[in-house]
């Protein structure tokens, strides 16, 4: 990144969610290797030609009977002072017909007009 940053060439960095394998790109080489992005009206790919339609989605979460377990034992911990924040996720099967790319230029997320504080 150093390097990039003071030959002042633009990059592209992901860092995964266990932070065990980074990976850095030229704006090229990261849109060569099918990333794509669009940042304050920066994007590093053309308009797609085609023009998908949403179709639906079938979601298959788990059982309520499941959550709730779950959610009950997380309340216990908190409850007994051993955790103050937790995140109760469960993976759930979605299925629908469009693809990635097709979902990438469907999706439309707002920037933000501020800068985020705590």
């Amino acid at each position: 990144m150093s390097a990039f940053a003071s030959s002042g060439i633009p990059f592209f960095f992901l860092i995964d969610f266990e932070m065990q394998k980074p990976l850095i790109y030229t704006l090229k080489e990261a849109a060569n290797l099918g990333f794509k992005f669009e940042i304050n009206g920066f994007k590093n790919f053309t308009e797609s030609e085609k023009h998908p339609n949403l179709t639906p989605f079938s979601i298959a979460p788990v059982p309520k009977k499941v959550y709730k377990k779950a959610f009950n034992k997380v309340k216990e911990e908190i409850t007994h002072g051993n955790t103050f924040l937790l995140n109760l996720t469960f993976p759930s099967e979605i299925k629908n017909e469009l693809s990635f790319e097709d979902i990438f230029h469907l999706a439309k997320a707002q920037a933000r007009k501020r800068p985020f504080s705590v």
